[in-house]
């Protein structure tokens, strides 16, 4: 009787029996998957379990994500068909309120010491560094002005002056943050 079968009629009788064959295999898929392999135990249709929720798409106030599932098992040999059920789920996440936040804005720390001139003779460089000592949060501004500054300098003014680190110009270059 199986042999008898076209390769048509068999996947027709796999679609009229809910399978649905991919990726081809011609009349041995189907006529597996309609049992026409001489094992005649009907295989139900068994949905699988559900993934993992989703990442929640706010942080507060009130989000959404979902999750989804799959078949499991496909209905073979005349088994039923899936129960019409469900395969995504979407639900709320992230439901408290959000709080208002309250910029901060970024603030520099005290300069450092002036680097020595660097050079010993003629008129050279000077630097100092400050740090950030207060980082601005989202809202806020970030601290204004510049983490370096420089200056020049002269090794020997600073020595006829008694000033080890060398005496020197405030010079505006200096390199924005």
């Amino acid at each position: 009787r199986n042999a008898a079968l076209s390769s048509d009629s068999v996947a027709l009788a796999a679609c009229l029996r809910g399978v649905v064959t991919r990726g081809g295999g011609g009349a041995a898929a189907a006529a597996a998957a309609t049992g026409a392999t001489g094992d005649e135990r009907p295989v139900d249709c068994e949905w699988g379990d559900w993934a993992p929720w989703s990442v929640c798409s706010r942080k507060c106030g009130g989000g959404q994500h979902n999750r989804y599932r799959d078949v499991k098992e496909s209905p073979r040999k005349g088994g039923a068909v899936c129960k019409p059920m469900n395969f995504e789920e979407v639900g709320a996440c992230n439901t408290e309120p959000c709080t208002p936040e309250v910029c901060v804005d970024g603030r520099w720390g005290a300069w450092g010491d002036w680097q020595p001139c660097s050079v010993s003779c003629g008129d050279g460089l000077q630097w100092r560094n400050r740090r950030e000592e207060v980082a601005a949060n989202q809202c806020g501004h970030p601290a204004s002005g510049s983490e370096h500054e420089f200056r020049v300098c002269s090794a020997a003014a600073a020595a006829a002056a008694g000033e080890t680190q060398g005496s020197g110009h405030f010079l505006a270059a200096s390199t924005p943050r």
